[in-house]
């Protein structure tokens, strides 16, 4: 049985003359003279005592590093569900916006191509009438040449005065381009 065991099991039985015995064994051991079991006992506790002090400190650093990164973390954590809230309604908007977008779009087509639709109808009236306008300028222009060689002022005074003759003397005329083109 070491010492220190020997020491405990004198105290716990009572034994005054074991535990004298066993300090001066440890003093003898020891080769100082002040350096007993005792001092070495008394020693350890005040090393436990520095040990469970630092120990307590240690923990106490520790839980209140703990809280820290606890707060930090809850911090990120809202930081985290807010950026992701905002990228959902960026994401959100974005969608919207494109879809306004293609909406403006096939309403801007729709009136393009209705646009374009109209400006052919146009131009293929406009060619129509361009080509009739030429028509009818190469019938004045016959006209003017037939009337020019067969000009009668007496037929033309009589045909002012009677207007049932000025439509036949125009059927006349057109039937006499008809046949000579």
């Amino acid at each position: 049985m070491t010492p220190g065991k020997s020491l405990v099991v004198s105290a716990l039985l009572g034994n005054a003359k074991d535990i004298e015995e066993m300090l001066e064994a440890s003093s003898k051991q020891a080769e100082k003279p002040d350096d007993n079991l005792f001092t070495r006992i008394s020693d350890l506790s005040s090393l436990i005592d520095d040990i469970m002090q630092t120990s307590a400190n240690v923990a106490e650093h520790f839980e209140t590093r703990m809280l820290q990164l606890s707060s930090e973390k809850n911090f990120l954590t809202k930081s985290v569900a807010t950026l992701r809230q905002h990228a959902q309604q960026h994401a959100d908007s974005k969608m919207e916006s494109e879809l306004v977008l293609q909406r403006r779009l096939r309403e801007v087509m729709s009136q393009r191509d209705d646009l374009t639709q109209n400006w052919k109808a146009t131009r293929n009236d406009n060619d129509k009438l361009i080509q009739r306008i030429q028509q009818l300028t190469e019938e004045n222009y016959k006209y003017k040449t037939y009337m020019s060689q067969n000009f009668d002022p007496s037929a033309c005074q009589r045909s002012i005065k009677s207007n049932s003759t000025d439509r036949k003397c125009l059927e006349e005329l057109n039937l006499q381009q008809t046949q000579n083109p």
